[in-house]
C-alpha cells in the first residue's frame, strides 16, 4: 500500500529543487493548510520536471541532437480532510498529471550486415534503400536513426471521495472514485 501524506493542521510542507545534466530541472513541493481549526485541513502537492534528451537522431529524414529520452512531466494534487466529529471523517482528493516526451530511443547492439555463411544480411540493404545504418560497434555513441521522431504523451486525472463513519455497532466506509487516463504513443519501431 502506498499512502500519500495527509493534510494536517500544523502547516507541514516541503519544497525541493534539483538541477542536473542535459538542462535538467525538477521542482516539487507540498503544503498543508488548516482551513477550519481541528476540523478541515487541505494539502496541495505539485511537481514539474524538464530535461533535454540524451540520444541524437541521425536518420536521413530526421536529424536532431539530444532529442530522444527527454523529460517533460508535471502534475498536482489537492486533498481535503474534514473531521467534524470523532466518528465522521471525509476525505476528498483530486489529481492531475501529464507527460509530453520524445521517447524512446536506444542504439543497435548487433547488426545483421553479414548473415550466416558470409551471405549478406538484411541490414546490408538499408543504405541502398535510403536508410541510415548504425553499426553495433557504435552503440555507446548515443545515436539512433529514425524516419520520424517518436511521441509519448499521456494525461492522468481523477477524483476520490472517502467517507468513514463510526456507528455504535459498526463502522461504515465508502470510497467513490473516478479516474481517466489518455495516452498517445507513436514510434518508428524498426529503428
Amino acid at each position: 500500500t502506498i499512502n500519500s501524506v495527509a493534510p494536517d493542521h500544523e502547516g507541514s510542507g516541503y519544497l525541493q529543487a534539483e538541477l542536473g545534466d542535459y538542462n535538467l530541472w525538477n521542482i516539487s513541493g507540498a503544503k498543508s493548510v488548516s482551513l477550519i481549526e481541528d476540523e478541515l485541513a487541505m494539502r496541495v502537492t505539485g511537481f514539474w520536471m524538464e530535461r533535454d534528451g540524451t540520444v541524437d537522431v541521425v536518420g536521413q529524414s530526421v536529424r536532431e541532437d539530444d532529442v530522444l529520452n527527454d523529460r517533460d512531466r508535471k502534475g498536482a494534487r489537492v486533498q481535503f480532510d474534514y473531521t467534524p466529529s470523532d466518528s465522521l471523517g471525509v476525505k476528498l482528493i483530486a489529481d492531475y498529471a501529464e507527460l509530453n516526451e520524445t521517447c524512446c530511443g536506444v542504439g543497435a547492439w548487433i547488426n545483421n550486415v553479414e548473415g550466416a555463411g558470409g551471405i549478406a544480411g538484411t541490414d546490408s540493404r538499408i543504405e541502398d534503400l535510403g536508410g541510415t545504418l548504425l553499426l553495433g560497434e557504435n552503440f555507446y555513441d548515443r545515436k539512433v536513426a529514425f524516419s520520424k521522431l517518436p511521441v509519448s504523451k499521456n494525461e492522468d486525472k481523477g477524483v476520490t471521495l472517502q467517507v468513514d463513519w463510526e456507528l455504535d455497532s459498526l463502522d461504515l466506509a465508502s470510497i467513490t472514485s473516478y479516474r481517466e487516463f489518455n495516452s498517445t504513443d507513436s514510434v518508428d519501431a524498426d529503428f
